[in-house]
């Protein structure tokens, strides 16, 4: 043996000794959770009252269970009645309508006739009755001289089988039109995909036509108008409609003569997979209906171009009988061809008549679930952004459900007359008229955060809304910040809005150096619909005077003054009558709808920016309202003006100022109206609200275009993710992702393989012991924080991007054992949490570690321990390692770790051995050093280079007591390793830096995985 296959020998038992340790450490940690549970729900019982409980329930559970079991069947009974009773007047009305209908589609126009060929393909499984009614059907109303039936025999049984091999032309056709009839037998029962695409292979025609045994023409030509609207070059496949028939008298949930299928619609979840849902279902059918473009249609009755179905590669063979139908259309569609329905093709679908008796509903219910979790892992990003996308434009195919977006306000009532309701509903209109819903949530008794379950988008225009009371995975948050700059940006939860929008340059800039975010300025504007000109727009008509609009709020101080100084100034709003100095002036409280009228007769507005908008140069809806109306406002936001209208629209900021240019705009009224109406032409092409909705839509249509990401964790439930690390490394890192204008979702381990988890466009896997399977539909990311012995050359070669958290040679090592590409990706830090805080005499310790023991005595506190060092500890499981004294607590909230970093003289860190030996920095380090503390740490090859030689290394309990010896006797060597080490961190590791350089790295990985399909 060679001295390297020596040493790989001796890697693999290192790596096998380390996951060994870990499978412990991890399975002590769980009994460790079971335990403090059990323990906790012993002493529960124990309670007295509790106790007797429990000796009832002990007693009446089994009579209860079986009372239950009894009343669950009687229920289901009731319910199937209940269903019969409900659909009576249907059932009784059932035959006029089915005499309706055949009447209406005999009053159809005749089909073209078509020369193609057609293959019919037929699957059954015992399905000898629904062929019975099936095959005469086809006989009787189709041209089957051009038709090649094929019917595959699923392993049926004896009676299906006696029924096929007695099949001969003279049973289904006559002798004008013998049908060409192949049976295909199967020894097993196949799935739906595999059998269809079994009779495909053997077909013979140029278009075909998938049909269920449970189907029945109701008239001649359906089968041409199929092929009439297959014509187009662009339409690939056709549905046709298809019609519940009429069931017993009791027991059917469907409605006699309602509509089964119409095409098949995807409905929208918030930030999630769609789910698929019959278009049409239940209404009354209508055979004049023009043909429409869907989605997907049904494989009941789905007629396909040949060419295009062994193009997408026929039916995907992963399904079982469920989603197969819905997987082809898409493939379909995304290779450029469209799906469409014939309405004026109807059938009688007997719906899952052999199926439901041989299925258990719980097992269906398994099956469907994995058909359209196969499908979301397949195609659900594409799926998503399609419907997301679609929803935006208002150009609805795919889905008929409109975006819904939610708009917060004070109180959703105009007569309590705050400003930001106007803002919201001009706005909403303005979105409806996009094809949006738009529902208004309002402030009072919190009801705000009660939102209605579709809401896809909420736009938040005051700061008081608490987003950490909001869990809403999914939902794309938007912030529009108009005035109180500095309070938006003071919350805790404003770096975890998706989108910022600022109504100013100002406002924006102030945002940017404050938060994460780089805003978008979207100004506030005017419904020109409302506040319009009149009929002439302004021109030639007479105005005169200023007037002012506003309500006083008890804060207005200056509106005195002005009407002091300008005696001829009219105002209008609510509260002024409580005002002396403004009562001569105050001509009453203003209905919103009269707000035009008043503006039209005006000369000029006066306008006042209030103190929480004057600041940050935000120009009040007034401006944009009176131009609009033809009337010349002057304002008092100087810089807004500036940054909108550039020197063109007068501004004042004193009362002598205001008084001076009211008079010199008055003297002249010509002059006054034609640059009101010069600005008026700028204000209706760029400060519309319709523009402004515009402008949302297209933010949001960007953000929908760029690749979102999971963040994958190995949180056991949210519950517990504030205790748990990578959760709060995984919403560090999202938080930066969000501000570069990505969609993230974090995932506990139950969510890794969820449909809505799919639907990312990128999955980060933080990879620790754990393997998350890759879905086809995702670009598949495994970043190794820890624990680096456990990832395996296979679980790399199943990725598209490893990247390694190691500054050493771990990267060059796997890529000479995968083919997958692998970079480099160290942990990092939120600088914004953790920076250095105030000394709390709490947290005032010579040196303290922070970490759980993981059910081992970790070495570098054996060796502080055993140099006499006096070390406080932050963590649990300790107890049978340390002195309880030594432990100060046994959980820091992540809020409150810069501070203990920020206040110990020393920070001690460690390393497991497979990170140290493979060069991963623990986080810990990045953590404190942005917190400014001093770190003394185990030696990895490489922390001097990483951090400027900040952190002070040891090996052994001597060298740590020299090292912690000299650096408390001094201070400026601390001092000096505080600097650099921090410096170090802000300069090149903060998760700013690391979401950028994921994107890049994700970036080259996905144009890789394009150029290799």
């Amino acid at each position: 043996m060679t001295d390297d296959e020596l040493q790989r020998l001796r890697d693999e038992v290192a790596r096998l000794e380390a996951a060994l340790d870990t499978e412990r450490a991890n399975a002590d940690q769980w009994r460790e959770v079971a335990e403090s549970r059990r323990v906790a729900l012993e002493k529960v019982r124990q309670h007295p009252v509790v106790k007797v409980l429990f000796w009832i329930a002990g007693w009446l559970l089994p009579p209860v269970r079986r009372a239950r079991k009894r009343a669950t069947k009687l229920e289901r009974e009731a319910r199937k009645v209940a269903s019969g009773v409900a659909q009576l007047p249907a059932k009784i009305d059932a035959p006029r309508r089915e005499q309706a209908l055949r009447r209406a589609i005999a009053a159809l126009p005749p089909a073209p006739a078509s020369d193609r060929r057609v293959s019919i393909v037929v699957l059954t499984r015992d399905g000898a009755d629904n062929l019975a009614r099936l095959l005469p059907a086809l006989r009787a109303r189709t041209a089957m001289d051009r038709v090649e039936l094929l019917v595959v025999d699923n392993a049926s049984g004896p009676a299906t089988r006696r029924f096929l091999a007695a099949l001969s032309e003279s049973e289904v056709g006559s002798a004008a039109a013998r049908p060409d009839v192949r049976v295909l037998r199967n020894d097993t029962n196949r799935s739906f995909s595999e059998a269809n695409n079994q009779a495909a292979a053997e077909a013979t025609g140029d278009v075909l036509l998938f049909l269920n045994d449970d189907v029945e023409p109701l008239s001649d030509g359906w089968l041409d108008r199929m092929l009439a609207a297959l014509a187009p070059d662009d339409v690939v496949a056709v549905g046709a409609q298809l019609v519940y028939p009429r069931r017993p008298l009791l027991g059917s949930r469907t409605r006699d003569l309602g509509v089964q299928h119409l095409g098949t619609e995807l409905v929208p979840v918030a930030g999630g997979f769609p789910q698929a849902r019959n278009v049409g279902e239940g209404r009354d059918p209508d055979p004049s209906l023009p043909v429409h473009e869907v989605a997907a249609a049904t494989a009941a009755c789905l007629a396909v171009e040949r060419d295009a179905f062994e193009a997408a590669g026929g039916f995907d063979e992963r399904y079982v009988y469920g989603a197969e139908d819905v997987d082809l259309c898409w493939s379909l569609r995304r290779a450029g061809g469209r799906v469409v329905v014939a309405p004026d093709a109807v059938l009688f679908h007997h719906e899952g008549e052999t199926r439901h008796r041989v299925d258990e509903v719980e097992a269906r219910n398994r099956r469907q679930a994995a058909n359209w979790d196969a499908l979301a892992a397949r195609f659900g990003p594409e799926l998503r952004r399609a419907v997301e996308r679609e929803r935006l434009t208002g150009s609805l195919v795919l889905t008929s459900v409109p975006y819904h977006l939610a708009i917060t306000v004070t109180r959703d009532l105009e007569s309590a007359g705050y400003g930001d309701w106007y803002t919201a509903h001009e706005l909403g209109e303005a979105c409806a008229a996009l094809g949006w819903r738009v529902s208004y949530v309002e402030r009072y008794r919190d009801a705000w955060y009660d939102l209605p379950d579709d809401v896809d988008a909420l736009l938040v225009l005051l700061d008081t809304f608490d987003l950490r009371k909001l869990d809403r995975p999914g939902l794309t948050t938007i912030a529009w910040v108009r005035n109180w700059t500095e309070r938006w940006t003071s919350h805790p939860w404003f770096d975890d809005f998706d989108l910022v929008l600022a109504s100013s340059r100002t406002s924006a800039d102030l945002i940017a150096g404050e938060s994460r975010h780089t805003p978008t300025v979207l100004p506030l504007a005017t419904n020109p619909s409302r506040f319009s000109a009149g009929e002439d727009d302004g021109a030639g008509r007479p105005r005169a005077g200023a007037v002012f609009t506003g309500n006083y709020w008890g804060k207005d101080a200056r509106l005195p003054e002005l009407v002091a100084a300008v005696p001829d100034l009219t105002v209008y709003g609510k509260g002024w009558e409580d005002v002396p100095a403004v009562a001569g002036a105050w001509q009453g409280q203003l209905p919103y709808d009269e707000l035009p009228a008043v503006y039209r007769s005006a000369l000029v507005v006066v306008d006042q920016a209030a103190d929480h908008t004057r600041p940050y140069g935000s120009v009040n809806s007034r401006v944009f309202d009176a131009l609009s109306a033809g009337a010349l406002p002057v304002t008092n936001q100087v810089a807004g003006a500036r940054e909108l209208f550039g020197d063109d629209l007068p501004t004042w900021e004193t009362a002598p100022e205001l008084a001076a240019l009211v008079a010199d705009l008055t003297a002249d009224p010509g002059r006054t109206a034609r640059l009101a109406g010069e600005l008026r032409d700028r204000v209706l092409a760029e400060h519309t609200y319709a523009a402004r909705a515009a402008s949302l839509r297209d933010l949001l249509l960007a953000r929908a275009d760029r690749p979102s990401f999971a963040l994958a964790t190995s949180v056991p439930e949210r519950r517990a993710a504030q205790r748990w690390g990578d959760w709060h490394f995984a919403e560090g890192l999202g938080r930066e992702l969000r501000a570069l204008g990505h969609p993230v979702r974090l995932l506990i381990q139950d969510e890794w393989t969820s449909r809505d988890a799919r639907t990312a466009d990128v999955f980060v896997h933080l990879k620790g012991r754990s393997v998350a399977p890759p879905a086809d539909g995702q670009l598949h990311v495994i970043w190794n924080i820890s624990h680096p012995e456990e990832l395996t050359p296979e679980e790399c070669d199943a990725a598209d991007l490893v990247l390694v958290a190691s500054h050493t040679g771990m990267a060059e090592q796997l890529r000479g054992r995968t083919s997958t590409p692998v970079g480099v990706l160290l942990q990092a830090t939120d600088e914004r949490r953790f920076r250095p805080r105030p000394r709390d005499p709490r947290f005032a310790h010579d040196l303290v570690f922070v970490g759980n023991s993981r059910f081992v005595m970790r070495q570098a506190v054996r060796d502080a321990l055993d140099a006499g060092l006096d070390l406080a500890i932050y963590g649990a499981n300790w107890e049978k390692f340390v002195d309880p004294s030594l432990v100060r607590s046994t959980h820091v909230p992540n809020d409150e770790l810069a501070a203990v970093y920020s206040s110990a003289t020393l920070v001690l860190n460690d390393h497991w051995e497979g990170m140290r030996r493979h060069g991963f920095a623990s986080n810990r380090l990045f953590d404190a050093l942005a917190a400014g503390a001093v770190v003394v740490s185990d030696d990895v090859p490489g922390l001097d280079g990483l951090f400027d030689g900040a952190v002070a290394t040891f090996t052994g309990a001597d060298e740590l007591r020299d090292v912690v010896q000299r650096l408390l006797a001094d201070e400026d060597d601390r001092q000096a390793r505080s600097e650099r080490g921090r410096s170090a961190v802000l300069a090149a590791h903060t998760f700013a830096h690391r979401a950028r350089e994921l994107v890049d790295h994700v970036e080259a990985a996905r144009a890789a995985r394009r150029g290799t399909r």
